[in-house]
C-alpha cells in the first residue's frame, strides 16, 4: 500500500477543534468526532506539534509494538503534561532500553505472589473503616473512596504502623493532594500547554514533597535500625530484595519512587470505585447478580464489573506518543516531532469495537474477553501502566470486601457528568449515593 503523507488527513483547525478536544474527554460524545473527520485526522494549532489522533485499532498495535522504536511515551509527557514536575527523574519518562532495565527494577512488588501478599492488609482497613460509613442517607461515595484509597496504600506502599508517624504522613498527603487538586496548580500546568511543555514550578510542591518523604526516610531509618525489614509492604520489598538493588541506592531515591507509586495509585483507584458505585446504583440487577457471584465466592462477574466502569469512565481519558524519528503509522508517513493521540474514551465508545458502546453492560467482559485495543484505561504496549496488576487487584479486593457488608440504595436519576481531577475524571457530584446493609439470602 502506498503511504500518504500525514498532509492527507482531515486537517482540523483551531477554530474548528477546541469543541472536538472538548467532545474527546466528555463520555457519549467522542462518536460525533469521528462521524465528523474520520477515524484518523490531525491537529494543526498555533504553538503546538502536529498533533495525529487515530482510533484505528491495528494503528495502536502498531505504536504499542513500536519494532522501529520511533515513538517515546515521555517525550509526549513533557510537551502536553505535568508529569515531569511530579514524576522528576522517573522510568516513565525513559525510552526503550533503559525503560525496560528501569521497569524490570521496579516491578517485583507487583508480581501475583506480591500482591496476593497485600490483600489481608487491604481486607482489615476495609472491615475497620466501612463500619464508619453512614447508611440511608446520600453520601459522597467519591469521597469514602478517596479516603479508603489513601488508607490501603499509605499501609501497602508505605507500610507505616507507628500511629504517631501514621497521622504525620496523612496530614503530610493531604497537605500535597490538596495542593495539586487547587487552582493554582491546575493553572500552572494550563500554562505550560502554552509554553511548550515548561510548566512553572508550584511554589509549595516540593516543600509538601519533601515533607512527605521525611516521613517515609524515618520508616526506612527505623527498619534498618531494628532489622525488621519484611516484603509486607511495597517498601520493605525493595529493601528485602535478595539481590540488595534498592539497598545499594539512596534511600533518597527509595522514599521518592514511594511518594510517585502512591501519586499514581491511590487516585485512580478512588475515582475507579466511585465510578463503580455510580454505575451499579443505576443498576440494581447487576448489583444483585453480583452480590450472589461474590457470596459464591466468584470473581468473573466481578472482573468484568470494574472493566466495565473503565471502560465507560477510565480515569485518564487519552493519552499519547511522540515521534522521535520519522515513521509510519498504517499507511500515513508521520514526521519527526509529530504528536499521535490515542483517545482511550474515543475507543471505549466506538461501536465498532464494543456493541451498544454507551450502555452499562459488565457482561461483554465475560462473554468475550478485552484485547490490548478495545480496553485501555491504563494505557498499552511498553508503556503500559506498571502498577496496572496492582489497581485491578486492589479494586477487586476493596469491592468485594465492601459487598460482603453493605450495598447500594438504587437510584433513578442520570449517572452525573465528569469532571476533571489531577488529569482524571470524576463523579461531577461527588457520587452521591446512599449506602444500605446486607441482607443476605439464607443458603439452600
Amino acid at each position: 500500500m502506498t503511504s500518504e503523507s500525514r498532509n492527507s488527513l482531515p486537517r482540523v483547525t483551531l477554530a474548528r477543534g477546541l469543541s472536538s478536544v472538548n467532545a474527546l474527554v466528555r463520555p457519549g460524545h467522542t462518536q460525533q468526532v469521528f462521524n465528523r473527520f474520520g477515524d484518523r485526522f490531525r491537529y494543526s494549532f498555533p504553538g503546538f506539534p502536529d498533533i495525529v489522533v487515530t482510533r484505528v485499532p491495528e494503528d495502536l498495535r502498531q505504536v504499542f509494538r513500536d519494532e522501529d522504536k520511533a515513538w517515546s511515551w515521555g517525550e509526549f509527557l513533557r510537551r502536553f503534561s505535568p508529569h515531569d514536575v511530579l514524576f522528576g527523574d522517573s522510568y516513565i519518562f525513559f525510552d526503550h532500553k533503559r525503560h525496560a532495565q528501569e521497569r524490570r527494577l521496579i516491578s517485583p512488588p507487583f508480581n501475583g505472589r506480591a500482591l496476593k501478599s497485600y490483600e489481608q492488609k487491604m481486607v482489615d482497613i476495609v472491615d475497620r473503616v466501612i463500619a464508619q460509613w453512614p447508611t440511608g442517607e446520600p453520601i459522597s461515595f467519591f469521597a469514602l473512596s478517596h479516603r479508603l484509597a489513601s488508607d490501603v496504600m499509605s499501609a501497602v506502599v508505605f507500610g507505616v504502623t507507628d500511629q504517631r508517624r501514621l497521622k504525620q504522613l496523612d496530614r503530610a498527603l493531604a497537605n500535597y493532594f490538596g495542593i495539586l487538586n487547587g487552582v493554582v496548580f491546575e493553572s500552572l500546568a494550563a500554562v505550560g500547554l502554552l509554553t511548550g511543555g515548561r510548566i512553572p514550578r508550584h511554589p509549595q510542591l516540593s516543600s509538601a514533597e519533601r515533607a512527605i518523604d521525611r516521613i517515609v526516610l524515618a520508616e526506612i531509618a527505623d527498619r534498618r535500625r531494628n532489622g525488621t525489614i519484611d516484603d509486607g509492604d511495597m517498601i520493605g520489598r525493595y529493601l528485602a530484595e535478595p539481590n540488595g538493588s534498592w539497598s545499594a541506592r539512596d534511600d533518597d531515591a527509595l522514599a521518592a519512587s514511594a511518594r510517585r507509586l502512591m501519586f499514581a495509585g491511590y487516585e485512580t483507584t478512588a475515582a475507579t470505585l466511585s465510578w463503580v458505585g455510580v454505575f451499579l446504583s443505576r443498576h440494581p440487577d447487576v448489583v444483585e447478580e453480583l452480590e450472589a457471584s461474590v457470596d459464591r465466592g466468584e470473581d468473573r462477574l466481578l472482573d468484568a464489573v470494574i472493566n466495565e466502569a473503565m471502560r465507560l469512565r477510565p480515569a485518564i481519558p487519552l493519552t499519547g506518543r511522540r515521534a522521535v524519528r520519522d515513521t509510519t503509522v498504517g499507511d500515513v508517513s508521520i514526521r519527526k516531532g509529530t504528536a499521535l493521540l490515542i483517545p482511550i474514551l474515543g475507543m471505549h465508545e466506538s461501536p465498532g469495537i464494543h456493541d451498544d458502546p454507551l450502555v452499562f453492560r459488565p457482561q461483554r467482559f465475560i462473554d468475550q474477553q478485552p484485547t490490548a485495543t478495545s480496553l485501555l484505561p491504563f494505557g498499552g504496549g511498553v508503556n503500559k501502566c506498571l502498577g496496572a496488576p496492582f489497581a485491578a487487584f486492589e479494586l477487586k479486593v476493596l469491592l468485594r470486601t465492601f459487598l460482603a457488608e453493605r450495598s447500594f440504595v438504587p437510584q433513578a436519576t442520570p449517572v452525573p457528568h465528569p469532571r476533571v481531577r489531577t488529569e482524571m475524571m470524576v463523579p461531577r457530584d461527588g457520587a452521591m449515593l446512599t449506602l444500605k446493609r446486607r441482607v443476605r439470602q439464607p443458603s439452600a
